[in-house]
């Protein structure tokens, strides 16, 4: 139990910090309905999550007068929330201009029927929380009729939209999707069984296994359900910060060369914007009239003939005879890469440079590159 209780807890924390952190991101970029739908989704996610503790279930319960089962009803709709968001950012990722409207509109709906449910179950029935094997009550399946169908519908639509336009992502997004469809198809598992356990109970002829709770069936389906939506939602975030760390460390050895410093710059988003910034300034600032274009002609040519990427090491040696003091020249023409494509470039240099500083044919490869 304790060890169930633990790994809550640090679930709440680790949807606290992704939420955060998207909070963040859409901040930077308000107008991003991908950002927008995942901080709902997640704190939909977290309210949902949080309420199941008992630690914060009951304080709740006792600030609202001991109102019956009123905490499961905020989060029920958060679960349901979070189903929406969902689909509203599969549909950002997969469909941009598609609109939500009616599915806003069936969500607006569902959560208004679940209310009156809530109403003609829990709170007739002056229930503290729904039992962990089920009431035989109409009210109360209503209520989970209404929670869990909502539930299904958005996350089947979750799943169609995946695997329709499965072909059309790549890489990380379809990564992300397909971790969302193993929740979805997941969720849907959870539902189907909540819905047949309910009306097994209704019939008057209960399962002999609890529903939900620490023993019951459902933390075998909803827990994994939960880490899976988790990491999909939070993937492509993720995915661009370690690739931003990785560029930044790539750009290392030519930042640091060209006497590139970043004194309190926090985030690998400025910090990189810091490097790719300090390089070009000091490419076209004092550098500039110490390239030669006879150094990067000859670099190139080498290059080519060994296999290399003949302009990332071209202007790696470019960089290197000015830094050493050479006289210049004509200036050379450098690479001038789409500006969402200026980091990889410049990391490709970067690189280059590093491997010029450090490969045991260093002094040849100067000589043949810096020769006219």
């Amino acid at each position: 139990m304790a060890a169930a209780v633990a790994a809550h807890l640090v679930l709440v924390a680790v949807i606290a910090a992704g939420t955060l952190n998207r909070c963040l991101a859409w901040r930077r970029n308000p107008s991003d309905q991908a950002a927008r739908a995942v901080v709902f989704a997640l704190v939909c996610m977290e309210i949902s999550t949080a309420l199941g503790l008992s630690a914060v279930y009951w304080p709740v319960h006792r600030a609202f007068g001991e109102l019956p089962g009123f905490p499961q009803l905020p989060q029920h709709l958060a679960s349901m929330g979070t189903a929406f968001f969902a689909v509203v950012f599969t549909l950002a990722v997969v469909r941009p201009d598609a609109p939500v409207r009616s599915r806003a509109r069936l969500f607006a709906a569902a959560s208004a029927l679940l209310a009156v449910c809530y109403l003609l179950g829990p709170v007739r029935l002056g229930l503290p929380l729904l039992g962990e094997r089920g009431h035989a009550d109409a009210g109360v399946l209503a209520y989970v009729l209404v929670w869990q169908g909502y539930s299904s519908f958005a996350m089947a639509d979750v799943l169609r939209l995946a695997w329709l336009h499965r072909t059309r992502e790549s890489g990380v997004l379809r990564a992300s999707l397909t971790l969302m469809g193993i929740s979805c198809a997941l969720m849907i598992a959870y539902a189907v069984h909540k819905v047949t356990y309910s009306i097994a109970v209704w019939l008057g002829t209960p399962p002999p296994w609890a529903e939900h709770g620490l023993s019951g069936v459902q933390i075998l389906l909803i827990a994994p359900a939960g880490m899976f939506l988790l990491a999909g939602l939070l993937l492509p975030s993720a995915s661009a910060g370690l690739r931003r760390h990785l560029l930044h460390r790539r750009l290392a050895p030519l930042a640091t060369a060209l006497g590139v410093s970043s004194p309190g710059v926090r985030g690998s988003r400025a910090r990189l914007l810091n490097q790719v910034i300090g390089i070009r300034d000091a490419l076209i600032g004092p550098l500039r009239s110490h390239l030669d274009a006879a150094v990067y002609d000859a670099a190139l040519a080498s290059a080519s003939a060994a296999g290399l990427n003949a302009r990332a090491c071209a202007e790696a040696a470019c960089i290197d005879a000015a830094l050493r003091g050479g006289p210049g020249g004509l200036l050379p023409e450098f690479h001038t890469p789409a500006a969402d494509e200026e980091a990889d470039w410049l990391a490709e240099v970067s690189s280059a440079y590093a491997a010029l500083q450090t490969s045991s044919g260093s002094m040849e490869w100067r000589r043949r590159t810096t020769a006219p």
